[in-house]
């Protein structure tokens, strides 16, 4: 039921009216009819803000709005090792403060809620504090995530992870485990994003991980966006490595509204497909992986596509897709194939990448304009994890610093 139709009811069906409003003057009743859907409208947004969201600031004491307009709570009831460490007065900065753990322990682990089988995003923050000594690993749900490290001349650079999984009980438990028993493992903050299981990342429902590497958001002026436009809260970038830097990208924009819509199924935001660049007739563009800090490994790629230049109206855009110098779509013709404004995917779940792997967008002979590309999302794939507990005590699963899933920054 939408807002709209619920307060027609609630003004229209008896057994949902205040209390009292049946015996007001008639001139009464049209007033509150009038004033409380403006009063709803105020309220049921800030309720329904976030939903499902959890973002701790580990360490601090205080709950506050950051300025994207999201909620920040302590850690408290979500561990319960560990010190907290945080400046005086706390700003609204969830990277100033955190929790460590210097207990004798082979891992101390957060437990967020979830609903069996639903999608999440997962995202660690890690920002360096100079009074610890820290080399550890990451776990989510049994896997290992990262093997985290700190260089001297990245101690005031934050280091960010994210794991897209599929809960399989009503709980994910996210560890940090020694890798030495003098190290001290700490946590600056730790957020969880409900997914649309329906739709987004559906190789999530065969037990597989998604390891967060890129969102790339092409022909965009601004350099990070993520929440209130992206309501699952992903960071999409405007820029990505491995672009040929000889090539004679143009950036193009639309104020004009872009239908993200079921076959859309990653639902990258709007204000994402409202921009891209393009690329002059006859010219391929080459994307390198040599940027990619996982090599041979597998990954899952969806390359986005909206038609949002004047120019294709008039004129044809058709180009192809190549994969590791391996043609995988031909014709690509997205004002055609779904219309102006219209978002399109295409998606490889499987795909090895290497140092000296690429994509490729080449324009058909025919086309009268070079390729386009709005979006690009990267991910390592991992393969089902393992069952995360004992199968006697329930207890979380022993330190898995010996897994060979790492992630360096």
């Amino acid at each position: 039921m939408t807002r709209t139709s619920w307060i027609s009811t609630l003004l229209r069906d008896r057994t949902l009216q205040l209390p009292g409003l049946r015996r007001m003057s008639p001139c009464l009743q049209i007033i509150v009819a009038v004033i409380m859907p403006l009063v709803l409208c105020v309220y049921v947004p800030l309720t329904r803000a976030q939903p499902g969201f959890v973002s701790i600031d580990c360490g601090s004491s205080t709950t506050y709005n950051d300025t994207n307009g999201i909620t920040w709570v302590p850690d408290t009831g979500y561990t319960f090792t560990g010190r907290n460490y945080a400046p005086n007065p706390k700003t609204t900065n969830p990277l100033d403060s955190l929790r460590y753990f210097p207990e004798n322990r082979d891992k101390n682990c957060y437990v967020l809620p979830a609903t069996p089988n639903n999608f999440y995003m997962v995202r660690v923050s890690f920002l360096y504090p100079d009074f610890l000594n820290s080399s550890f690993c990451l776990e989510m749900e049994a896997q290992l995530a990262a093997n985290i490290t700190f260089q001297a001349n990245s101690l005031t650079i934050p280091q960010v992870y994210e794991a897209y999984l599929s809960a399989t009980s009503d709980t994910i438990y996210v560890c940090l485990a020694r890798s030495t028993t003098t190290d001290v493992p700490f946590i600056s903050s730790l957020e969880l994003r409900p997914l649309d299981t329906n739709n987004m990342y559906q190789i999530l429902a065969q037990g597989n991980y998604l390891y967060n590497d890129y969102h790339a958001n092409f022909g965009s002026a601004t350099p990070l966006i993520r929440y209130p436009y992206d309501p699952y809260d992903r960071t999409w970038q405007n820029n990505i490595p491995g672009v040929n830097p000889n090539s004679t990208q143009l950036a193009i924009n639309t104020t004009s509204s872009v239908v993200v819509d079921f076959n859309h199924w990653n639902k990258v935001p709007e204000i994402v497909m409202q921009t891209a660049d393009s690329w002059p007739k006859g010219e391929s563009v080459t994307i390198t992986t040599s940027f990619l800090p996982d090599y041979n490994k597998n990954y899952y790629i969806a390359f986005d596509f909206a038609e949002i230049s004047p120019q294709a109206e008039s004129q044809s855009r058709i180009f192809s897709l190549a994969l590791n110098g391996k043609t995988v779509w031909n014709s690509i013709n997205v004002a055609l194939d779904r219309g102006m404004y219209m978002a399109d995917e295409y998606y490889f779940d499987d795909i090895m990448l290497n140092s000296t792997g690429s994509f490729e967008l080449s324009a058909d002979p025919t086309s009268q304009l070079g390729p386009i590309l709005n979006a690009l999302e990267l991910f390592v794939l991992t393969d089902p994890a393992p069952n995360r507990t004992f199968p006697t005590d329930g207890k979380p699963s022993p330190p898995l610093c010996t897994l060979q899933i790492v992630r360096r920054d």
